[in-house]
């Protein structure tokens, strides 16, 4: 693996190298600046600590070790601020978010809980520009983690799907970040991150098998692509494209980047119903005008573009329809092309199968989360609501295949067992 200098402890117990104890202790002081400088923050984690807890084999020290690392994590959780969305006093976010990667090398349970408690602060922190640091710092010792790890492996632990998933995360509020024009001054950040990267895109082996994990992963790939090719601009660019001749430019590796007129209008729509806008059925018909977006070369636009508006579809059923109806007909036009037998290679479809698998992500978030009980359902079985829908269900007389009327989860299972043969793939 072309990867030097390692950042982390590795899985096994390994010891960091001396230049990133040092950036550890740097970042955790900058993001713990506003306590008091008179007094030196504590260190609870360090390299001696998680030595002892993986290595030691004298029973009583164990015992002794893991009660004190399950109290370190109950005071990460209220750093974290799990319980209110990481908000309150008692929170900080980007320190807690280095605290808990560098607890995560402690294996076993606290590992294991470390780093569900970072997916889980990570899934629903609000956005600020001081988590930056943090972010960065989390995403190399992530990817350090899945190349020296994970690559060596014929098959993955749930470690590693973990750190895949809080990757996915990561990457995610900082291609968000990128589209605001915040990246400006984390050059050598990114930097930093390109050996990993490279490996990364080499390890496809290691996830074929697990095609949830897979999809993580060449979102991550994309989306560091495409912010490592694009200048990073320090004004906003989270703005339509105002003519065919910009959004042609927008895959190249000249200026900015733009993002495309149906993401846009996504926003919009989670505008209007955060704001009750009247608006929000004229914003909805210029949407549905720009479903045709969803392509290839911008499909971590398409990405963005349903999980805004899958947001927004767990509040308004107008938007749920909006949605459900993009991808029926995104789902139905690649599936002809693919019928058609073109000359084409399975990969050149991997990133419509992308935008799928998290379009049925967005919607089981709906079904378990969504305002009311009719989005719920709505999202489950769809509008027509037909007696005949369990019935028809895995069926197993496929002579005639059935049109995909709406992408509920019962339709989407339908229509997709449909297709299901012996040699399937």
């Amino acid at each position: 693996m072309p990867v030097n200098k390692s950042p982390m402890i590795n899985t096994y117990g390994g010891i960091s190298s001396p230049y990133h104890e040092e950036l550890w202790k740097l970042n955790f002081q900058h993001l713990s600046g506003e306590r008091s400088h008179k007094s030196r923050p504590t260190f609870s984690i360090t390299k001696e600590f998680i030595l002892r807890f993986n290595q030691t084999q004298n029973s009583k020290e164990k015992e002794e070790l893991l009660e004190l690392a399950r109290k370190i994590i109950l005071r990460y959780k209220r750093k974290l601020g799990l319980k209110t969305l990481g908000s309150g006093k008692h929170a900080h976010l980007p320190a807690a978010w280095i605290e808990v990667i560098y607890l995560a090398q402690c294996k076993g349970e606290i590992q294991d809980e470390a780093l569900n408690m970072l997916y889980a602060s990570l899934d629903h922190a609000s956005f600020d520009y001081d988590h930056l640091p943090a972010l960065f710092f989390v995403a190399e010792s992530v990817l350090y983690r899945l190349c020296c790890d994970a690559s060596l492996k014929t098959y993955l632990y749930s470690v590693e799907i973990k750190l895949v998933k809080i990757g996915y995360l990561v990457f995610l509020r900082l291609f968000i970040f990128f589209l605001h024009g915040h990246l400006e001054s984390f050059k050598q950040h990114l930097l930093r991150l390109q050996p990993y990267l490279y490996a990364l895109s080499f390890s496809g082996a290691s996830y074929h098998k697990y095609p949830s994990i897979f999809s993580n992963v060449q979102f991550i790939l994309k989306a560091s692509e495409i912010i490592g090719k694009r200048e990073l601009r320090s004004e906003s660019i989270f703005s339509p494209v105002e003519n065919k001749k910009r959004h042609e430019n927008t895959d190249s590796d000249m200026g900015g980047y733009e993002i495309n007129h149906l993401l846009w209008h996504c926003v919009a729509a989670w505008s209007c119903v955060q704001n009750n806008s009247p608006q929000l059925n004229n914003v909805l018909e210029h949407l549905i005008f720009h479903k045709t977006q969803l392509q290839k070369k911008c499909w971590l636009d398409s990405v963005l573009a349903l999980l805004v508006l899958g947001e927004a579809a767990k509040l308004n059923m107008a938007c749920l329809k909006a949605l459900m109806d993009i991808v029926r007909d995104f789902v139905s036009s690649i599936m002809s092309v693919q019928n058609q037998g073109e000359s084409c290679e399975v990969d050149d479809f991997s990133w419509a199968w992308n935008v799928v698998y998290i379009y049925t992500v967005i919607l089981a978030e709906i079904c378990l989360y969504a305002a009311t009980s009719d989005l719920r359902k709505t999202a489950l079985i769809g509008f027509c609501q037909c007696k005949s829908s369990r019935k028809n269900i895995l069926r197993l007389d496929k002579s005639v295949p059935p049109e995909l009327k709406e992408a509920s989860i019962l339709s989407l299972l339908e229509y997709f067992s449909s297709k299901m043969s012996e040699n399937c793939k």
